[in-house]
C-alpha cells in the first residue's frame, strides 16, 4: 500500500541498529518508542485517530523515553535541559509531519539533517560516546536517500505518519543528545543547530503564526504549509521540493562553522534571519483557502 513507506523506511533502520551496535539499553529504548510510533502513525493511516489522542499519546511516550533515553547516556542528566528537550522533541517531532504535505519533502530534508547530524557528532566538542554513535543518523541518511527515490514526485510510496511521526521523533531526539553533549554551548553550536533544524522551525512558526490569527486550530490540517502556499503561487511540485532541498543542503553545510572562528557563525545567523524574515513575508501574502469544517 502506498502510505506503508514508513514501515518500509523504519523496520530496516531499527534491525541495522540492532546490527551495528547490539542491544544496548538507548538502543532498546529507542527501537521501543519509534516502533510504537510507527504502528500507531500507520493505523492512523489506515483508520484514523482522533489527532488529541494520538498528541498525547506521543507526549506520554517522549515524557516517559527521553528522561531515561539521556539517564542512559550521561550519568548526571541535568533536569531543566531534560524538560526542554522533552518539549522541543515534542514540537519539532510533530514538525517533521507538518512539513510531509509533498512528495518527497519530509524525506528530502530529514536526509540532509541526518546528513549534518553525523558530521556533528564528530565535531570538536563532542564526547566519546557521541562519536560512536555517529553512524545512527548515517545509517537513516541512507533508508531516507533510497526511499527518496519512490517518494520524488510523482510518488509511488508516501510516508503517511506511520513515517512521519516516528521520523520526527528519531531526527529530534539525535539532535537533543548532540545539544545536551555540547552543554554549555558555544555560539558556532547554538548557530549550527537551529540552522540545520531551521526548516522544520519555519514550517512549525509560519503554520501556527497564521492558524492562531485565523482561529484555527493548531492541530487542525490546513492548505497554509510553505510547501502548499508556493504551489497555490504557480510553483510547479518539482521546482518546490527542488528549491527546499537545496536550501536544506546549505543548512546542512553550515555544520562547518563548527570548526570555524565564533564569527562565520555571527554573520551566518544574520544572513539566515534576514532570509527567513523575507521568506516568511512573501509566503504570508500568499492567500489560501479556509479550512473545510
Amino acid at each position: 500500500m502506498p502510505y506503508l513507506g514508513g514501515v518500509g523506511v523504519f523496520i530496516p533502520f531499527l534491525v541495522l541498529l540492532f546490527a551495528f551496535f547490539g542491544a544496548p539499553w538507548w538502543v532498546v529504548l529507542l527501537a521501543a518508542v519509534a516502533g510504537t510510533l510507527t504502528f500507531l502513525g500507520t493505523f492512523d493511516d489506515l483508520r484514523p485517530v482522533k489527532v488529541m489522542v494520538k498528541f498525547l499519546l506521543e507526549v506520554a511516550l517522549i515524557a516517559l523515553f527521553y528522561p531515561l533515553f539521556v539517564h542512559v547516556l550521561d550519568p548526571r542528566p541535568d533536569v531543566v535541559l531534560i524538560i526542554l528537550g522533552a518539549v522541543g522533541i515534542v514540537v519539532l517531532g510533530n514538525g517533521f509531519n507538518q512539513i510531509d504535505v509533498l512528495d518527497g519533502l519530509a524525506s528530502g530534508v530529514s536526509f540532509f539533517i541526518c546528513l549534518a547530524l553525523f558530521v556533528m557528532y564528530q565535531s570538536p566538542s563532542s564526547s566519546g560516546t557521541l562519536i560512536d554513535l555517529a553512524v545512527a543518523p548515517l545509517i537513516l541518511a541512507g533508508l531516507l536517500g533510497g526511499f527518496l527515490v519512490f517518494n520524488r514526485p510523482p510518488a509511488s510510496i508516501f510516508l503517511g505518519d506511520g513515517g512521519s511521526l516516528p521520523l520526527g521523533f528519531v531526527v529530534s531526539i539525535f539532535l537533543a543528545i548532540w545539544i545536551f553533549d555540547a552543554y554549555p554551548w558555544s555560539v558556532q553550536e547554538i548557530v549550527v543547530a537551529v540552522s540545520v533544524m531551521s526548516p522544520v522551525i519555519f514550517e512549525v512558526l509560519l503554520v501556527s503564526f497564521h492558524r492562531s490569527r485565523r482561529g484555527w486550530s493548531v492541530f487542525q490540517g490546513s492548505p497554509d504549509h510553505f510547501a502548499l502556499r508556493l504551489v497555490r503561487a504557480g510553483w510547479k511540485v518539482p521546482r518546490v521540493l527542488l528549491t527546499a532541498l537545496g536550501v536544506c543542503a546549505v543548512l546542512a553545510a553550515s555544520v562547518g562553522l563548527l570548526w570555524l572562528p565564533s564569527l562565520f557563525s555571527w554573520i551566518f545567523s544574520g544572513v539566515l534571519f534576514v532570509f527567513y524574515g523575507v521568506a516568511f513575508w512573501l509566503l504570508s501574502k500568499i492567500k489560501v483557502p479556509g479550512i473545510t469544517k
